[in-house]
């Protein structure tokens, strides 16, 4: 699965994983969980199939958070392949 975006939208994606993001105390690393990914768009006590699906996509080794390396991975492609 590829999300083609513009620089533009990376850049606000950044930006808002950063405010919304933690970080590991261990490795600085910033992540954001699974319930910070629902609250943030607007499902914090909700059950939600797609989020979930959605959260799935970008949490690749299945951890239950999505790192900042993961966050950047290839599948948030900037282009179609």
């Amino acid at each position: 699965m590829y999300i083609a975006v513009n620089e533009q939208h990376i850049k606000a994606l950044w930006e808002h994983f950063q405010v919304l993001g933690s970080k590991d105390s261990k490795t600085g690393e910033l992540f954001i969980t699974r319930g910070g990914f629902q609250e943030a768009l607007g499902y914090k006590d909700q059950p939600n199939l797609f989020l979930e699906r959605v959260f799935q996509v970008f949490d690749t080794d299945g951890d239950t958070k999505v790192s900042e390396a993961e966050h950047d991975s290839p599948r948030t492609s900037r282009s179609n392949p």
